[in-house]
C-alpha cells in the first residue's frame, strides 16, 4: 500500500462512518422522527457505494445497485407509512 491508497481510506472511513454517524446524530438531535433516522442510515449503503466508484474507481456491480434500490424501496415504504413525515422539516426548510 502506498501512501494515496492511504490516504483514500482515511478518505473513505471519514465520509462512510464519521460524517454519517456526525449527520444521524444531527439530525436525530433535531428532530424526533424516527423515519428521519430510518432515510439518513438508510442511505449509507447509497454513498458508499459512490465513494467507492469515485475514489476507488470501481465498477458498479448488479448486485451492489439492486442492493441500494431494494434500500431505498424500503426506507420509501417507511416513509410512506407515516403520514407525519415531511420532507421539508427532513430538508430544514421552514
Amino acid at each position: 500500500m502506498n501512501s494515496q491508497d492511504i490516504f483514500l481510506i482515511v478518505i473513505y472511513v471519514f465520509f462512510t462512518i464519521f460524517l454519517s454517524n456526525y449527520l444521524m446524530l444531527h439530525v436525530l438531535k433535531n428532530h424526533d422522527s424516527y423515519i428521519v433516522a430510518a432515510i439518513v442510515e438508510g442511505s449509507t449503503p447509497f454513498f458508499t457505494l459512490l465513494l467507492v466508484c469515485l475514489f476507488f474507481n470501481e465498477k458498479i456491480k448488479t448486485m451492489g445497485v439492486l442492493g441500494v434500490f431494494f434500500i431505498i424501496l424500503g426506507i420509501s415504504c417507511i416513509a410512506i407509512n407515516d403520514a407525519s413525515f415531511k420532507m421539508e422539516e427532513f430538508l430544514g426548510i421552514h
